[in-house]
């Protein structure tokens, strides 16, 4: 069997309309809440308010695996988060804009811009396309299983994201959080871009100058981070 029969197969092209599915409906408003956490604190939003979204994705997961609605259905995918589109105007005008007003070139030889999250999604879930028209039915056999593999994930009693679910009563939760933790927390980051981004900067380094040392790499990215060869720096001018 070559690898075109494999790629190709209405098996394997179903597992990526699911994978896209997942990104565009879960994927893409989850990274933009976790984010943008420290700026919604107006709307009393916190690190600890992402186990609202926590929970939100269990009981969705779990609607499909018992079977009462399909990884297909438009209407529950695209709407799963509806509810904090209702509450932060940021996060609704953020998915207006992705999805209904976005415009970028198609990757094919047109140098046009188009609607392309519209239209993906559009092709997603109504299909135009034979070969992702074939595919429904594995889909949705392919959504049941990724979604009781996320609910595994999610209800992991050695995972930290457990702690957070209402369904466990997870000492994270929400409801959980005392009012001084809540006001310690506001205006707080819910993510460790902070520290991550010293690793990506170093892995750059050694990626880029391969015989460089590890120190001295990672040396370089904390000092860009830091802007320790700044111009002008609190009033100070650097070499």
């Amino acid at each position: 069997m070559n690898m075109w029969t494999i790629f190709a197969s209405k098996e394997n092209v179903a597992m990526y309309r699911v994978m896209v599915i997942v990104h565009l409906a879960i994927t893409i408003p989850v990274r933009w809440l976790a984010a943008e956490t420290h700026n919604l604190g107006h709307h009393r939003w916190l690190p600890r308010s992402m186990g609202r979204v926590v929970d939100v994705l269990e009981a969705a997961c779990a609607k499909i695996v018992d079977g009462n609605v399909d990884i297909l259905d438009e209407k529950f995918m695209m709407n799963l988060f509806s509810v904090f589109r209702l509450e932060m105007v940021e996060f609704d005008e953020f998915l207006t804009f992705k999805f209904e007003k976005q415009k970028r070139k198609d990757a094919g030889k047109s140098s046009e811009k188009m609607l392309l999250f519209a239209k993906l999604q559009d092709e997603l879930f109504h299909p135009k396309l034979d070969t992702n028209k074939e595919t429904d039915k594995y889909a949705r056999q392919f959504g049941v299983v990724f979604m009781k593999a996320m609910l595994q994930e999610l209800q992991d009693p050695l995972k930290v994201t457990s702690k957070y679910l209402s369904s466990l009563d997870g000492k994270l939760l929400h409801e959980n959080t005392s009012l001084a933790e809540h006001e310690a927390l506001f205006g707080k980051k819910a993510v460790n871009d902070d520290a991550e981004r010293t690793h990506g900067a170093g892995s750059r380094q050694i990626q880029t100058y391969t015989c460089v040392n590890l120190g001295k790499g990672f040396g370089v990215g904390h000092a860009k981070i830091q802007g320790d060869f700044s111009r002008e720096k609190d009033g100070f001018l650097y070499c």
